[in-house]
C-alpha cells in the first residue's frame, strides 16, 4: 500500500487536481456536499439554532419534506467530484465518504430535540441527494461508500453520547431492507471531534434506557456491535464504519510559548488526558483504542487529520499567532532551507506520520485510511 493519505475535497475539481489524484490514487476520501440554508416553510438554518421547543417543532415540519423536495436544496456543484471518482479508473478503489454540510450548532439542536427525528430529517435529506446524483447519472450514488451528516457536535457527556448513540441506531435502522437484500447505504458513524469522547470510560461505559425488556443500550459500545452485526448480515453491499477526526501539534523547540508538546496523547491512571495533551491526539485511537476494537466487520476512517500550530493553542497565543498552520510547519520541518516556505516541510512532516500510520492499518486491517484536512 502506497499511503494511507487521502483528501478532504470541500470544492469541484480542476483538471489539475483530477491529475493529481490520478498519481496519488488515495485509499479514502470525503467530499462535502452543501445543502442550501433555505430550506421552505420558513425552516431556515440561521447559525444560531433556537429554543428546545422551536427546535423540535422546526424539526418535526422538516422531517416530512419528501425526497423530492428536500432535492433542489443540494448543491450539485459539490457532487461533481464524485462523479470523478466514478468515471476514472485510476482511483476506482478510493473509499468516498459524503458528508452533508448543515452547520453544527444546527445538527447538534436537532439531535438534542428528539435524536430519532433528527436522525429521519438526516435520512431524507441523503436519499434526496442519491437521487440527484442517480438523475445526473445512472446509479452514480452507489459510488459514495459512506453517508454522514453529523460533525463534532455532542459525545463529551454520557446525556450527549445517549442522545447520540439514540441517532445513529435510529440511522441504521432506516437504511436497513426489509428482507435480506443489501443495507440502502452505508452510515458514517459519530465523526467525533478531536480528544471526544474526553476519557475512555465514556467510551467504554454501557448507557440504558427503559426497564427489562425494553431496556435498550445507547452506548458508543453497543453502537459499534450493531453497526457490525449489520455489516456482517448485509456483507455484499454498503457498510457502516466509524469516522474520528485526529490532530496534533509536533514536538518542537520553536514553541516557547508551550512546552510540554508530545507526538503521543499521555493519559492519567484513570483515562483522563494530561492537560499538556488534551488536543494532541493524532495516534489517540492507535494507542488507546485499537487493541480493544475486537470487531471483524467493522472499520475506522480518520476523516479529519493532520497538524496545525492552531489546534491546542490557548486564545492567548492565538491572538498573538493568528496565522499558525501548514507554512508555520513548514519553516521547521523542511529539509533545506529551499524547501522552507513552499509545502515541502509539511509534506515530509505527513509522510513521516503515514510511514508509521502505514503500521497500525495494515497490520491490524481496521483502519482504512486517514483523510488529511
Amino acid at each position: 500500500m502506497a499511503t494511507l493519505l487521502g483528501p478532504h475535497l470541500l470544492q469541484d475539481l480542476t483538471d489539475p487536481m483530477k491529475a493529481h489524484l490520478q498519481r496519488w490514487q488515495p485509499p479514502v476520501c470525503l467530499v462535502l456536499i452543501n445543502v442550501h440554508q433555505d430550506l421552505p416553510n420558513g425552516q431556515g438554518l440561521p447559525l444560531k439554532p433556537g429554543s428546545g421547543e422551536t427546535e423540535l417543532a422546526r424539526l418535526i415540519d422538516l422531517v416530512g419534506m419528501t425526497t423530492a423536495s428536500l432535492q433542489t436544496h443540494i448543491d450539485i456543484r459539490a457532487t461533481t467530484p464524485i462523479k470523478f471518482f466514478e468515471e476514472d479508473t485510476q482511483v476506482q478503489d478510493t473509499k468516498v465518504i459524503g458528508r452533508l454540510f448543515l452547520d453544527d450548532a444546527r445538527v447538534k439542536a436537532q439531535i438534542t430535540a428528539d435524536p430519532e427525528k433528527a436522525a429521519q430529517f438526516h435520512h431524507n435529506l441523503v436519499l434526496a441527494a442519491r437521487t440527484k446524483l442517480n438523475i445526473i447519472q445512472a446509479d452514480l450514488a452507489k459510488r459514495v461508500d459512506y453517508w454522514v451528516v453529523v460533525n463534532e457536535v455532542l459525545g463529551t457527556t454520557d446525556d450527549e453520547l445517549k442522545k447520540l448513540g439514540r441517532y445513529e441506531m435510529k440511522r441504521m435502522e432506516l437504511v436497513k431492507p426489509a428482507g435480506q437484500g443489501n443495507l440502502i447505504y452505508g452510515c458514517g458513524l459519530f465523526a467525533f471531534a478531536n480528544a471526544t469522547p474526553p476519557i475512555k470510560t465514556l467510551w467504554e461505559q454501557a448507557l440504558k434506557e427503559g426497564e427489562g425488556e425494553d431496556e435498550v443500550d445507547y452506548g458508543i459500545q453497543a453502537v459499534l456491535e450493531k453497526a457490525n452485526v449489520d455489516n456482517g448480515e448485509h456483507s455484499a453491499g454498503p457498510q457502516h464504519v466509524l469516522l474520528l477526526h485526529q490532530y496534533f501539534q509536533p514536538d518542537n523547540e520553536e514553541f516557547p510559548n508551550y512546552p510540554n508538546h508530545t507526538h503521543t496523547p499521555g493519559v492519567d491512571a484513570d483515562g483522563y488526558l494530561l492537560a499538556a495533551n488534551l488536543r494532541n491526539n493524532v495516534r489517540r485511537f492507535e494507542h488507546h483504542y485499537l487493541k480493544d476494537f475486537q470487531y471483524g466487520h467493522l472499520k475506522v476512517i480518520i476523516s479529519e487529520y493532520g497538524l496545525d500550530g492552531r489546534i491546542g493553542l490557548p486564545l492567548t497565543l492565538l491572538k498573538q499567532n493568528p496565522s499558525r498552520g501548514w507554512k508555520y510547519f513548514d519553516e521547521w520541518s523542511g529539509s533545506s532551507e529551499s524547501e522552507s516556505g513552499h509545502g515541502q516541510g509539511y509534506l515530509n512532516a505527513l509522510k513521516a506520520l503515514d510511514r508509521a500510520n502505514r503500521g497500525y492499518g495494515v497490520d491490524s486491517d481496521v483502519i482504512l485510511g486517514y483523510c488529511i484536512y
